[in-house]
């Protein structure tokens, strides 16, 4: 399912002129799937004919707003290929959002618990 009209995605980010559209159950790129170990993916890079799309695997998903804040801060922060997908630009950009980058749990509609990853910078000691 693709949804385009703004009007119908999630409230938390209506407003971001960078977020084209979303697409539900599949990649809007026929050539792309939404990796199993992955919720959601951003096409966010400058010459993606897809750039400024959100993909979710499931309807669901667009109810959790965290994860709808973190791709919307890809499609804002991560525009340059070579970006660290979860660099201090991206995170500085989410946390002005009002997302975060620390790990956090919700459940799905069969009541399963899901936890996100902490992306938290942590320097390595040497």
């Amino acid at each position: 399912m693709k949804i385009k009209k703004r009007a119908n995605f999630p409230s938390c980010i209506r407003h971001y002129k960078e977020l084209k559209g979303i697409c539900v159950g599949e990649c809007i790129d026929k050539n792309v799937t939404i990796d199993k170990n992955h919720v959601a993916h951003a096409h966010c890079y400058d010459g993606d004919p897809h750039q400024g799309w959100i993909c979710v695997r499931c309807k669901y998903h667009l109810k959790v707003k965290l994860l709808m804040l973190h791709e919307v801060a890809h499609l804002i922060a991560c525009q340059t290929k070579g970006t660290p997908p979860h660099g201090k630009i991206w995170r500085d950009v989410l946390n002005q959002m009002g997302g975060t980058h620390k790990g956090y749990k919700y459940k799905d509609t069969a009541g399963r618990i899901h936890q996100t990853v902490d992306y938290t910078y942590r320097p390595r000691k040497i």
